[in-house]
């Protein structure tokens, strides 16, 4: 151990960035006061190395758990989340990994997985996934496959859930009392939709929401502003 130890630091960090599960980075880590301080120093190093092979679509579980923390910190003041949300800011090459990123990101994974799990077991669609795409042995050709399918998947999930922060403020805002909101806007609505016939909106309600984009289904020229961004991001 003492020789280990006495390796260089960049021969070191090249141990730490070549291990090849999350496990073994942890247990190194923890192995004793002087690696985990040199794996704390170089989390994004590390990271940005094992992360991308540990974890199913990493780059986008951190650019999903920044955005999310970004909104819920907005409404931890009372505020909505910024407009225009800052979608530059959340990638790893804007920003360093920090612990805070690896924690969060591993929340999403296990969500993200048991999400997979209840897809593929529960709906008709993963189960003939299951039976036509997952190979019954992981030496097989076929599981590379697998995994880039796997892959496709979690990026898609991360992609969902990154809807709901960068596209908050646009849906809540038409919501948030307004000096030209009309008098009683959306008053005792609930009651109005179980007891009255359609509409349950007024007139008056109907033109106020239409003022806003993402409730005037019909002005497409007004929705660039609205969703082009976050199009051009994914692209």
């Amino acid at each position: 151990m003492t020789v280990f130890l006495s390796l260089p630091s960049e021969v070191l960090r090249l141990i730490f960035q070549n291990c090849h599960a999350l496990s073994q980075l942890s247990n190194l880590g923890l192995t004793c006061k002087h690696l985990h301080a040199l794996y704390s120093d170089n989390i994004h190093s590390t990271w940005s190395q094992v992360g991308k092979r540990s974890i199913l679509a990493f780059e986008d579980a951190v650019i999903t758990s920044r955005a999310n923390r970004i909104a819920l910190d907005h409404f931890d003041k009372g505020q909505l989340p910024p407009a225009p949300f800052p979608l530059d800011q959340l990638p790893t090459s804007a920003q360093p990994l920090r612990a805070e990123d690896i924690k969060s990101v591993m929340d999403w994974r296990h969500l993200a997985t048991c999400i997979e799990i209840i897809c593929l077991n529960t709906t008709n669609w993963g189960r003939e996934v299951t039976s036509s795409i997952k190979p019954r042995n992981k030496f097989v050709a076929s599981f590379a496959g697998w995994n880039t399918w796997r892959e496709r998947l979690h990026r898609s999930i991360y992609r969902m859930f990154l809807l709901g922060p960068v596209l908050c403020r646009v849906y809540q805002e038409p919501l948030v009392p307004a000096i030209n909101q009309p008098k009683n806007f959306l008053v005792q609505f609930a009651e109005r939709k179980e007891e009255g016939p359609p509409p349950v909106l007024s007139r008056t309600e109907m033109d106020y929401l239409l003022t806003f984009p993402v409730f005037n289904m019909e002005g497409f020229e007004t929705h660039e502003p609205v969703y082009g961004a976050l199009a051009d991001f994914f692209m």
